[in-house]
């Protein structure tokens, strides 16, 4: 077995906007997306029943949180969702936990507006992180990322073809 003594283990997941036929992802930024993805989690709070974040009592601890460790990771890249014909900002997902040594990574942070769910945009948006994970990446594994009693998560993932390994602890 080689090693790469080259690695770089302080790497940074660079930015990159993803484009299908009805969704792009632009790399999330504060000053570009912030106030429409903040009145999406404000009138529906349940989207982070699941997540360990949110819901934000207010724009600027939407901010904070925006501009947390938490998200600001060198091995976490956030994207938000625009839904093409509209132009409409409508949720975030990201790829967390990359590990180009053992070319894997993670897609997580998922929360997309309910008008929205259970249609092609969570379809096309995986299907865009999937893409430019394998293809130009060349990453081998990809694990979708979700809090074990999200059920309709799960399921959702499922629909995509994803197989559940398990849960972490």
């Amino acid at each position: 077995m080689s090693t790469n003594n080259n690695y770089d283990f302080n790497f940074i997941l660079n930015p990159v906007t993803l484009t299908g036929k009805r969704i792009r992802l632009e790399p999330l930024i504060q000053s570009v997306h912030a106030a429409e993805l903040y009145e999406i989690a404000h009138v529906n709070p349940e989207l982070f029943d699941y997540l360990p974040y949110g819901p934000f009592n207010s724009y600027e601890e939407f901010l904070e949180f925006l501009n947390s460790p938490y998200i600001k990771d060198k091995h976490t890249l956030l994207f938000c969702i625009i839904d093409i014909s509209s132009e409409k900002k409508i949720g975030i997902v990201g790829y967390l936990n990359t590990h180009p040594i053992h070319k894997k990574t993670e897609i997580g942070h998922i929360w997309i507006m309910p008008s929205f769910q259970r249609t092609y945009a969570n379809t096309e948006t995986n299907f865009l992180l999937l893409q430019y994970a394998f293809e130009s990446l060349q990453y081998l594994r990809v694990a979708w990322r979700c809090c074990s009693k999200n059920l309709i998560s799960r399921k959702a993932a499922e629909r995509i073809g994803y197989k559940y390994e398990g849960t972490l602890r």
